[in-house]
């Protein structure tokens, strides 16, 4: 959850507030002013036309409006400073629902921040696009006070307690004029207490420290001015330490069902708590919990083993989500800085590649290659995202273990003639599009199973892969599939796959006239043809599968085993060039209908592993779970669900073991005011969970 509030104002260094003073100071003129920056492209470099952004102020609202050029996008970001604490937040985080629904921010929609009181302080805003990194907006809208008062309070914050003590600033600009300066501090609920008067001219900083104070309360303090029988009280701040609030004791420590109802005790005048756990298997490595502290996000995935038919090894498992709000606000715009991690040991990163990954919705299709998927037991891997500075880690040829000879998404949308659909395994074996732009209907950028595909019109379209030397099949074991969407099926046969020596369909996986599943395999023993039972219908989609294991031919589809034949030998293989979509070069019978994720191997899969592929790649959504996003904090992690943070006294959530048996600690920080409690040195409560 992103809270713009509580990054508002943080504990203050003494050379940030130095710097904010000096900075003010200089001002010494009372106005408001509405300030209006304009960036043009003034640059063949420049990569936004002109832009303009538009801030004022309305009472106590900051308004950021985009007055004119193209549409920006969510990620836009903008910095607030007020009274020399900034805050950063993006456009997503302050435009209204409907406005940002198209995933833009467009001409007229305003941005609309509501801070504190804000009379005394100073107010600037800088708005910088993320894709260019270009300054869009860069102004000053309040400088000080605006009231009546030819003196001012700049800025002041507390410190934290810390040994009982807290340190007090103030920045002060009395103009040409003398005055006195001091603070008034209380406990939450007590009488005020005010320090003494101290005589100040002209502009700087004041310091004083306050002692006697209890970590675990609330204190409240104020700034004071008085000038020529004129006082101006600045807006009241609190100040927190740890103990605050506290977990309770889970009493019994063992637990054998979930969720857990965890309470805290902490004051009811608390805006809000939030909860933190740590979890550890063995009580002692509590460090090992989170991959990488470079990653600020992550989520479990937990893969259903009810819908793995055996143990597999090397499987690449599909990961889609259509949208992800998570991924589409804290992860980069292009991927690069997702990641899986094997869950067992939270530290064996897998090879993924990511086939379609779109910044503004989230919607993601990935490969992920698991070392060991289990049909007995959930397998569970992490998706780990957020770093700004993370590099592209994905290694496509590292997802396809070495059987894998070709594997074509035909994501891309080359034009015809053109090298452009391409191998994801180290072969190389990349395709080239022909009479898909004849104006007859085919189009390389149709709507796949799983993402992008090709339609083929059934007149000429189709895609030729040259020979290599890693397209000769050496031996009797081949694994081919394709999911194909048939548009027509009435005449002729339809080939998806084919290896021809001109006569003889060498390798061949397609559709019959008589509308049915069709593998065909030459040895030095003849031809072998496999039929599968299932009629196909138009305008379905079929996952196709052809095997040969030196022994026996057959033919699947979505899974199951539909023909098979007694075949023996090893495979003859021309060196003609790889067809997908063409019944055979030579041959004008080509296929009327979408093809999409095309692989050959030189394995023969198990019937399990066919099965597996389908049941993921059909519905990934029932193939996996994906649990809700976990944000590090060192080892400890904020939880993350609808009653996290509790916003109303007493203090309780439903707590239910992400992780599952093991260990798991807990503390509570809570927010007064926009400032947090300071997080404690030590969990304070425990339990073990085993619901077995």
């Amino acid at each position: 959850m992103y809270k713009i509030k509580n990054d508002f104002i943080k504990n203050d260094a003494v050379s940030e507030i130095l710097l904010s003073v000096i900075m003010l100071v200089i001002a010494v003129s009372v106005f408001t002013v509405l300030n209006l920056y304009i960036l043009s492209d003034t640059t063949e470099s420049s990569s936004i036309p002109s832009v303009s952004i538009v801030g004022q102020l309305e009472g106590n609202k900051i308004i950021i409006e985009h007055g004119y050029g193209p549409s920006l996008g969510l990620d836009t970001s903008c910095t607030v400073d007020i009274g020399g604490k900034t805050t950063n937040f993006t456009a997503e985080d302050l435009l209204n629902q409907d406005s940002k629904e198209n995933g833009l921010w467009d001409i007229g929609e305003r941005l609309v921040y509501e801070p504190d009181d804000i009379t005394y302080l100073y107010v600037s805003i800088q708005v910088v696009d993320k894709k260019s990194n270009s300054l869009l907006f860069d102004g000053i809208l309040q400088d000080g006070e605006i009231s009546d008062y030819a003196f001012v309070i700049l800025t002041y914050s507390p410190t934290n307690i810390t040994n009982n003590s807290a340190n007090l600033w103030l920045g002060y600009n009395f103009r040409e004029k003398s005055g006195k300066v001091r603070f008034s501090y209380k406990q939450y609920g007590g009488s005020w207490i005010n320090t003494s008067w101290v005589s100040k001219s002209g502009s700087g900083i004041y310091n004083e420290t306050i002692s006697g104070l209890s970590p675990d309360k609330i204190y409240l303090i104020k700034a004071i001015l008085n000038c020529e029988s004129n006082t101006i009280e600045g807006k009241e701040k609190p100040i927190l330490q740890y103990g605050v609030t506290s977990v309770n004791k889970i009493i019994p420590s063992n637990i054998t069902s979930s969720p857990l109802t965890i309470t805290a005790n902490g004051p009811s005048v608390l805006d809000e708590i939030n909860l933190f756990y740590r979890y550890s298997d063995d009580n002692v490595s509590w460090e090992k919990n989170w991959w990488h502290i470079s990653w600020e996000y992550r989520k479990l995935i937990t893969i259903d083993s009810s819908k793995v038919t055996a143990d597999l090894t090397n499987f690449p498992v599909l990961i889609y989500f259509n949208s992800d709000g998570d991924l589409a606000t804290y992860a980069q715009d292009d991927g690069d800085d997702i990641v899986f991690v094997l869950y067992d040991d939270n530290s064996t990163k897998l090879s993924h590649e990511i086939q379609l990954f779109n910044g503004s919705t989230g919607k993601l299709i990935a490969w992920v290659k698991i070392p060991s998927l289990k049909s007995s037991i959930d397998t569970k891997i992490w998706i780990y995202y957020r770093n700004p500075t993370s590099n592209n880690l994905e290694n496509p040829p590292g997802v396809w273990d070495s059987n894998f000879i070709s594997v074509w998404h035909l994501d891309e949308s080359p034009n015809d003639e053109t090298i452009g659909h391409y191998d994801s395994t180290s072969h190389n074996n990349n395709g080239v599009p022909r009479n898909f732009q004849d104006e007859c209907g085919g189009t390389t950028n149709a709507i796949g199973k799983i993402g992008g595909a090709d339609y083929f019109a059934g007149d000429d379209d189709w895609i030729e892969v040259p020979h290599s030397s890693s397209l000769v099949i050496n031996g009797d074991q081949l694994s081919l599939s394709a999911w194909v969407k048939p548009i027509v099926l009435e005449g002729n046969d339809h080939g998806i796959i084919v290896k021809s020596d001109g006569t003889n369909n060498n390798m061949y996986l397609g559709i019959l006239a008589n509308k049915r599943g069709n593998l065909r395999i030459k040895t030095e023993a003849g031809t072998k043809s496999v039929m599968g039972s299932t009629t196909l219908q138009e305008d379905q989609w079929y996952y196709l599968c052809g095997y040969y294991n030196g022994v026996k031919a057959k033919v699947y589809l979505n899974g199951f085993e539909e023909g098979s034949a007694n075949k023996n030998g090893n495979i003859i293989s021309p060196i003609s060039s790889l067809i997908i979509g063409r019944k055979a070069l030579g041959y004008n019978q080509y296929l009327n209908g979408i093809i999409d994720e095309v692989r050959i191997s030189y394995s023969a899969r198990t019937d399990e592993w066919f099965e597996t592929e389908y049941n993921n790649q059909n519905s990934p959504s029932t193939f996996y779970n994906v649990g809700s996003q976990e944000k590090y904090s060192g080892d400890w992690i904020e939880w993350n669900s609808i009653t996290n943070p509790d916003t109303t006294f007493p203090w309780s959530w439903n707590f239910n073991f992400p992780h599952g048996i093991g260990y798991y600690e807990f503390y509570s920080i809570g927010t007064y005011d926009s400032y947090e409690e300071c997080a404690p040195s030590s969990a304070d409560a425990i339990c073990y969970y085993d619901p077995s």
